[in-house]
């Protein structure tokens, strides 16, 4: 386990200072109100962009949470609309 955590730090401290420009943007435990951490990782970042993506364009079936968490515009889908709200939390934009 503590393995697989310090793989993840030094990737994710790679990426930062690699100047990638994606950075993660820390979110409340999950919840029911749509914040863009469609995987409920506690953290909105470019998985949930790529998940948001693929449920989108009909590649994913999304759980009911992750439909709860990743409607950004809240009328029942995650579409391109949805992931560009996200792409832009990600980004900082």
């Amino acid at each position: 386990m503590h393995r697989v955590i310090a793989g993840c730090l030094v990737f994710t401290t790679c990426l930062a200072a690699c100047g990638t420009g994606i950075q993660s943007t820390p979110v409340a435990p999950p919840s029911s109100v749509a914040n863009g951490d469609v995987n409920g990782d506690g953290v909105v970042d470019y998985k949930d962009m790529l998940l948001a993506q693929r449920i989108a364009l009909g590649m994913v079936t999304p759980s009911a949470d992750q439909l709860t968490r990743g409607d950004m515009r809240t009328d029942g889908l995650i579409n391109v609309s949805d992931y560009l709200l996200i792409q832009r939390k990600v980004l900082g934009l």
